[in-house]
This record gives C-alpha cells, sequence and structure tokens, in this order.
C-alpha cells in the first residue's frame, strides 16, 4: 500500500513537469499586386494605381483536423506591415506531430479585445492602427493614389474597422494547409481594387455600410501559394 502510494506520487510529480515536445510551424505571408511582389508607392504592370500603404490585423489562430480543432495559439494578434517585411512571417509554435488540414485566422480585432481599450505589443496604438476617437482597431488599412481619384494628390484612403453591429468588419480566412510545416499565404490585392471605382469611392474612415461591405471581401484575397 505504501509503494503504490509511493509510485502514485512519483507519476503525479513526473506530470506536473512533463513539458510536451512543440515545433514551429512558419506562416509567410505574401502582399501582391498587379501579378507581382506588393512594392509600395509602385504600381506594380501599371502605373495608374500606387499602394503606399498596407496594414492589417490577423488574429485568433487555430488549426483543424476535419472538423475538429487541434490547436489555438494564445494571445494570438499579429500586425502584419507591408513596409516592415520582419512583419510578414512569424510562427505557431504547436505540438509535435500534430495532425492538421486546415488553418483558420481573423482578419482584424475580436469584439471582446476591442471592448478591454488599447494594449501592447503588436496592439499598441503607436502602430497607427487604433482610433482613440472611436475606442477601436482598425482590422485593415490600404492606402495610396490612383490617376482616376478626384481626391486631393489623387489619393484613396481605407481604414476599415468597426466591432459593434451593424458595422462589425471582421472577417474569417479558412485555408486547407494539409499539415505543412511551413505555410505561404498569398494576400492578391488585384481582385479588390479591380471591384472599386475609384473615381467615385475613394475614402473610407470610419465604420459604416461601406466597410462592411468592402471587408466582407477581404477573406477572398488570402489563398496558399502555389509550390509549383
Amino acid at each position: 500500500m505504501i509503494q503504490a502510494t509511493i509510485l502514485y506520487h512519483l507519476l503525479l510529480a513526473a506530470n506536473l513537469f512533463y513539458v510536451a515536445p512543440t515545433t514551429e510551424l512558419r506562416l509567410e505571408f505574401l502582399p501582391s499586386y498587379a501579378q507581382a511582389p506588393l512594392n509600395l508607392s509602385e504600381g506594380g504592370e501599371t502605373e495608374t494605381i500606387q499602394i503606399e500603404k498596407l496594414k492589417c490585423y490577423l488574429s485568433n489562430f487555430e488549426l483543424y483536423e476535419g472538423t475538429q480543432r487541434v490547436f489555438v495559439e494564445t494571445n494570438s494578434y499579429h500586425l502584419l506591415d507591408a513596409s516592415v517585411p520582419n512583419s510578414l512571417s512569424f510562427h505557431l509554435e504547436i505540438p509535435s506531430n500534430l495532425n492538421f488540414s486546415e488553418m483558420r485566422f481573423k482578419i482584424g480585432i475580436d469584439s471582446t479585445t476591442h471592448a478591454g481599450g488599447a494594449f501592447g505589443g503588436d496592439l499598441d496604438p503607436m502602430h497607427g492602427m487604433y482610433w482613440t476617437w472611436q475606442s477601436g482597431y482598425i482590422n485593415f488599412k490600404l492606402e495610396g493614389r490612383a490617376t482616376a481619384c478626384p481626391a486631393r494628390k489623387n489619393k484613396f484612403q481605407f481604414h476599415l474597422g468597426g466591432y459593434q453591429y451593424p458595422f462589425n468588419t471582421l472577417q474569417e480566412v479558412r485555408l486547407p494547409v494539409k499539415g505543412k510545416k511551413m505555410i505561404a499565404v498569398a494576400i492578391e490585392l488585384d481582385e479588390l481594387l479591380s471591384s472599386i471605382d475609384l473615381a467615385t469611392d475613394y475614402l473610407i474612415m470610419s465604420p459604416n455600410a461601406a466597410a462592411v461591405k468592402m471587408a466582407q471581401q477581404l477573406p477572398a484575397l488570402f489563398s496558399i501559394e502555389d509550390e509549383n
């Protein structure tokens, strides 16, 4: 009986100090425009549109095996900034030998975090992605110039945010990933910009119906980069 008790406590202690082995799942995001890697302030194959700024929040990363969720990243908030190459890649610390076939994440910041106010790190307001007057984060920011745009200096500005009904702009992306150790995700801006008439629609700076409508197009910009 004493030996059994000792063995039980030894096993319990072993479990308390056991740390499951982990591995890194590297994620790389590749923004592009005009079928070429995004080069800020240049129009790629066309000079009619020049992109000067691209920033967005990606959050709540999860991995699924079929319909079963097998991994959730804690404190899952990442700010992508096309002007800061290092921000376009990061890794998730996942259990070794984890089987997964799908990755899900949000474009933007969830309502709970919004309600909690500004934070540090990637959520620090110093990054220019927080409306102090609106008490909320900007989920997606795209700025540039277009010859068709009648605004001052032909500038267009799309700041998509909002977390309260009916102007909640948070969106979800689901991508097949097949248990890879490195995932390259394309962000193709062509489809979004080709859907906008910059001669009439060139400014969104607050939560509204136009922001929601544009935000609903964002998930389609994300796809797994073709390895071929």
